[in-house]
């Protein structure tokens, strides 16, 4: 298994956004290294904790990501426009975590079946119609309403934990952990309403 990535980002001094785009667009290693695992490592270590209970490396999640993104010549990177102040890793972070709760499924039983007896799965947007109507009922369901405001504001809205932190009246530390309990209630309450 591939261990998550352990080496500081202390002094990791992130690039401009327009920097990450266009070396990711154009293959520039050294970025594409940079934006996967320093840029989006927190909210893709998040990911892998959280939603996929460690069953997969850190690498598949980079690789499934990578995958998703550079589609079509990198197309989703076109959706990125800076909207109200967010930042690329703002934004990845929410693109992530909506494709991810989407790939769970698949994910999970790639990670536990044999690999030939699988076949391709396609998106459509009838399934991004369902997954949304599946997030808002988890959410009416959910009896913290403050978890539901954090994963609201982080994971649809696009907000970092700094911005949430200030909306929420706390500090950023607290915000990770309000966040891994919202997510995991969350979960526990998605897999009870799919029983």
């Amino acid at each position: 298994m591939t261990p998550i990535p352990t080496s500081s980002l202390a002094g990791f001094t992130p690039l401009r956004d327009e920097q990450y785009i266009n070396g990711l667009k154009s293959g520039d290693p050294t970025v594409t290294h940079s934006f996967f695992y320093d840029l989006c490592r927190y909210p893709l270590t998040d990911i892998l904790n959280s939603l996929m209970g460690r069953t997969l490396d850190y690498d598949d999640v980079v690789n499934e990501l990578y995958l998703y993104l550079s589609t079509d010549n990198w197309r989703k990177l076109d959706t990125f426009s800076a909207f109200n102040g967010c930042r690329l890793s703002s934004w990845v972070s929410v693109v992530a975590w909506r494709y991810f709760m989407q790939a769970r499924p698949r994910l999970l039983h790639q990670a536990s079946a044999d690999m030939t007896d699988l076949e391709p799965q396609t998106s459509s947007p009838d399934i991004d119609i369902e997954i949304s109507i599946d997030v808002e009922n988890t959410f009416a369901a959910m009896p913290n309403k403050r978890y539901v405001s954090l994963l609201r504001l982080m994971l649809i809205e696009g907000y970092d934990s700094v911005e949430t932190a200030k909306r929420l009246e706390t500090t950023v530390d607290n915000i990770y952990n309000l966040k891994r309990r919202a997510i995991q209630q969350f979960i526990a309450i998605y897999r009870d309403s799919t029983k």
